[in-house]
C-alpha cells in the first residue's frame, strides 16, 4: 500500500526458458500494476495501470540472468523493485542483485511509464546478496522535505566479521537522488554492527539454519536461509528482519532453533551514522515449547509500534500463521505475546520431487490504510492433507491466512 498516492501496487514476475543458457528465446519479465485509486473494485484496466519490465540481464560476460524474489517498496516518489539473478539453465549460478526504479508519477498517471536498472552493489562497492527496499514513511520521505534522498536498502544473508564468535552486521545502501534529478542515482553503503546474535562463519555461513519440526511427520519444514526479508523506515528509524539460528545448529553442544529475528537501526542522522537502536528475537515459546519461528515481515506504525508477522511450527503443532508486537514501553529486545492468525490443520509434506519441503519464502504485513493503530497479517498454514499425494509421496497443502490486529 502507497501511503502517498493511497494506491495498492502489484508486483508478479514471469520466466520462459529458453533453448540454451543466452539467447532471443530467454525471457525474464517484471509486471507491475498500481490502482487508479484506493479502492479498486476489479482487477481490470478500469481500475489499475500496468507496466511489463524487461528483466532479462546479461552476466558473467555472455550469459542471460532472470529475476528472482523480488523485494517491492514505494517512497513519496518512486517505486522499488529488487531481485536477485540467477543464469538460466543448465547452468543456474547467481549473478548479483538488481533494482528497478520506476517513477511513479508516470505510472500512476497512466502516462508511458519506464523503468532503470541498477546494479547496486557494484554501484557502492559492497556486498551481492539478497537486498530488500524499505518502505518509506513520513513527509517528504527519508529526510523530510526537500531531501533528495530515496529508500534504504537491506541486506544481512549472516554477514559477518570475523567468522563463529565475531560480529554480524546489517549492510545498508543508501540511494540518493533516485529518479536522476541531480545525475543520480548514487547508491552509498555501510555496516551496522549488531552483536553476536549467531554463530556463523567458515562451514556455518549462509543458509546454515535448522529446519523446523512439525507435528505429525518427521518430515522438517524447510526455513530456507538467513536473507533479509523486510524493512521498513519510519520516523528515522530503519526496521529489518531476518532468519536467524541463535543456538546453532553450528554449536555442537545445542541442537539448534532457527528463530525469526528483528532489528531496529537508528537512521535518523542519515546515511554514513546509521547504528543499532534496538533488536531481539521472537522464540515462539509462548505458541508451544521448542517452537521454530521463520519468514518474518515487520510493519510500523505512527506511534513507532512495531508488528511481525511470522511462519512457526514445533514438534507438537502444525505449521500456522503467527504474529506479535511492541509498544512504545516495552523493554529493550523484548516483544509481546504471540497472536495466533491462523493455527496448522495438519503436518504438511510436498517436495516436488526435489529435496526441500518448502514452505512460503514470505509473509506479508502492511498498516491498516483506514487506521494506522492496526495491522494487516498475511501468511501461510497447513491445511488437511490430500487423499491423493503426489509421485514423490507428498501430500501436504497449504493455505493463506490473513488477519487484523493492532
Amino acid at each position: 500500500y502507497d501511503p502517498y498516492e493511497d494506491r495498492f501496487v502489484v508486483v508478479t514476475l514471469e520466466r520462459v526458458q529458453g533453448t540454451s543458457s543466452a539467447g532471443p528465446d530467454n525471457e525474464s519479465r517484471i509486471f507491475l500494476a498500481v490502482s487508479k485509486s484506493g479502492t479498486p473494485k476489479t482487477p481490470t484496466s478500469r481500475d489499475w495501470h500496468y507496466l511489463s519490465i524487461d528483466a532479462k540481464q546479461t552476466v558473467f560476460g555472455s550469459f542471460d540472468g532472470w529475476a528472482d524474489y523480488p523485494g517491492l517498496e514505494v517512497d513519496e516518489e518512486a517505486i522499488y523493485v529488487t531481485a536477485n539473478i540467477f543464469t538460466f539453465n543448465p547452468f543456474g549460478f547467481f549473478g548479483g542483485v538488481r533494482v528497478w526504479i520506476t517513477a511513479k508519477e508516470d505510472l500512476y498517471s497512466g502516462g508511458a511509464a519506464t523503468a532503470a536498472t541498477y546494479d547496486p552493489a557494484a554501484e557502492s562497492g559492497f556486498i551481492a546478496t539478497t537486498m530488500m527496499p524499505a518502505q518509506v514513511y513520513g513527509d517528504g520521505g527519508i529526510g523530510g522535505p526537500g531531501s533528495s534522498l530515496g529508500t534504504y536498502l537491506a541486506a544481512y544473508s549472516g554477514l559477518t566479521f570475523g567468522g563463529p564468535g565475531g560480529l554480524e552486521v546489517i549492510q545498508v545502501i543508501a540511494i540518493d537522488d533516485p529518479l536522476g534529478v541531480a545525475g543520480g542515482p548514487f547508491f552509498t553503503g555501510e555496516f551496522v554492527e549488531l552483536g553476536d546474535i549467531e554463530n556463523v562463519g567458515g562451514s556455518c555461513s549462509f543458509p546454515a539454519l535448522a529446519d523446523a519440526p512439525q507435528a505429525g511427520r518427521a518430515e522438517l519444514i524447510e526455513v530456507n536461509d538467513r536473507r533479509a526479508l523486510d524493512a521498513v523506515y519510519r520516523n528515522g528509524q530503519l526496521y529489518v528482519v531476518a532468519t536467524i539460528d541463535p543456538f546453532g545448529p553450528c554449536d555442537p553442544a545445542v541442537a539448534g532453533e532457527t528463530t525469526a529475528y528483528w532489528a531496529r537501526l537508528d537512521a535518523s542522522g542519515g546515511p554514513g551514522t546509521i547504528v543499532l537502536g534496538d533488536s531481539g528475537i521472537i522464540d515462539g515459546e509462548d505458541i508451544a515449547p521448542n517452537t521454530t519461528t521463520f519468514f518474518p515481515a515487520i510493519a510500523v506504525n505512527r506511534n513507532n509500534e512495531m508488528k511481525v508477522g511470522f511462519s512457526a511450527s514445533a514438534p507438537t503443532i502444525f505449521g500456522g500463521a503467527f504474529a506479535a508486537g511492541r509498544r512504545i514501553g516495552d523493554g529493550a529486545g523484548t516483544i509481546g505475546p504471540t497472536e495466533t492468525i491462523k493455527a496448522g490443520e495438519d503436518a504438511y509434506f510436498r517436495t516436488f520431487g526435489g529435496p526441500r519441503n518448502r514452505w512460503g519464502d514470505y509473509s506479508g504485513i502492511s498498516v491498516d490504510p483506514s487506521n494506522d493503530r492496526f495491522f494487516w497479517v498475511f501468511n501461510e498454514y497447513a491445511l488437511m492433507r490430500s487423499d491423493t499425494p503426489d509421485s514423490s509421496g507428498g501430500d501436504g497443502r497449504w493455505g493463506t491466512a490473513w488477519g487484523r490486529t493492532k
